[in-house]
């Protein structure tokens, strides 16, 4: 079986494109992860969250929560209302892998649809 050259995922070569939703499990927390990391300057408000990515507040709240538990997102009453706001942690341990993994990815699906071309 030969592997890509980004050995993390270790994906076959057949799935050209390999998606991080299968690696966490998740497509929701890969979006919003893909947009925080993207920006990780911007502290974000659900209502601004829910409007660029279209995704329900409920499992939105449940995500955020869930990556603020890991330490990847910070909280702060700093939106506009008086909203929480969600900011990447870009001092967590794990921000620089993640990054990377995220870059790595997007780096791959764009090779594979050169590839397709």
């Amino acid at each position: 079986m030969q592997y890509t050259d980004f050995n993390i995922i270790t994906m076959p070569r057949q799935q050209p494109h390999p998606r991080l939703d299968q690696l966490f499990g998740s497509a929701l927390r890969v979006r919003l992860l893909r947009l925080l990391l993207d920006h990780p300057l911007d502290a974000w408000t659900i209502p601004e969250i829910h409007r660029r990515l279209r995704i329900h507040h409920t499992p939105l709240k449940r995500e955020l929560e869930n990556l603020r538990t890991f330490g990847i997102v910070t909280m702060s009453m700093n939106g506009e209302n008086g909203d929480p706001a969600y900011q990447v942690h870009t001092n967590a341990l794990l921000y620089p892998e993640l990054k990377s993994l995220f870059l790595k990815a997007r780096l791959l699906i764009e090779r594979a649809l050169v590839q397709e071309i």
